[in-house]
């Protein structure tokens, strides 16, 4: 008698895809974008199948620095392609990417091979695909408006879209914080003084970007308000500096003796 035997198997599934660019005149080469998911393998005597997914785990950014499989994550709409060893300190020592004094009404003007190095005397190396190896993206003194079109600039300019770190919009004129502004996962400084923020409702909205340690509101209407400083930092308690100061603990430790009596801000 033939005893009938039944083996499950987890299986991960990686697909690659390589998707153009949607301004490509130099003809760069496409972006590679890696998909996975999860099933179960399943070894009897009747032979083996591959049952369906139990639920859809397609991650587009689930990749390591260390070219291995990693937790699938919320996607942030920016592409993560494999981070090779020797790519590491290239991003990590990229110069900033400088499209400052430019006279920019919106994000669509920006020409990709075009970066100032006047003032930090070098652009960003390139990469294999023709990108630059860059944390940090400068946006400061034009005439911006709007962020829209921030990911799809991010995944125009960088080798590795998920480093960008640092964002320099000061000096322009910024009312509203586009929704795109927090889809850059890692962004932990952002450079805003200098704009036209008049609401601490603008404000709030950063709570969204959980890894924001470095903030700089100075220079915009929301100033002038009274408490402004104690305001944000409680607004925002993932802050380590505001406006190039130090949040200390003892600061946060007084903020509930002080709001309680400051008039409600608009």
């Amino acid at each position: 008698m033939s005893i009938p035997f039944c083996f499950r198997y987890p299986v991960r599934y990686l697909i690659k895809m390589e998707l153009p660019l949607p301004y490509n005149p130099q003809g760069y080469p496409p972006y590679v974008v890696y998909a996975s998911w999860e099933a179960t393998l399943l070894i009897t005597d009747g032979g083996t199948s591959v049952p369906e997914p139990e639920e859809d785990t397609a991650d587009l950014d689930g990749w390591d620095v260390g070219g291995t499989a990693s937790t699938p994550r919320e996607s942030s709409l920016l592409i993560q392609k494999p981070y090779h060893r020797d790519e590491i300190d290239e991003v990590r020592q990229g110069s900033p990417l400088d499209f400052s004094f430019n006279r920019l009404k919106c994000l669509d003007e920006i020409k990709v091979e075009n970066p100032r190095s006047d003032r930090i005397l070098k652009c960003p190396p390139l990469g294999p695909t023709s990108l630059y190896y860059s944390r940090s993206l400068w946006l400061s003194y034009n005439k911006l408006t709007s962020l829209r079109g921030l990911v799809e600039l991010v995944n125009k300019l960088l080798e590795q879209p998920l480093s960008l770190a640092w964002i320099d919009l000061s000096f322009n004129k910024i009312r509203c914080l586009d929704d795109e502004l927090f889809l850059i996962p890692n962004l932990r400084t952002l450079y805003l003084h200098g704009n036209c923020i008049f609401s601490l409702v603008e404000v709030s909205k950063l709570r969204k970007a959980d890894k924001l340690r470095n903030l700089t509101l100075q220079g915009n209407p929301l100033e002038s308000m009274h408490k402004y400083r104690s305001h944000v930092v409680n607004t925002l308690p993932q802050l380590t500096k505001l406006d190039f100061v130090v949040v200390c603990e003892q600061e946060r430790q007084i903020l509930p003796s002080i709001l309680p009596y400051v008039p409600p801000l608009p």
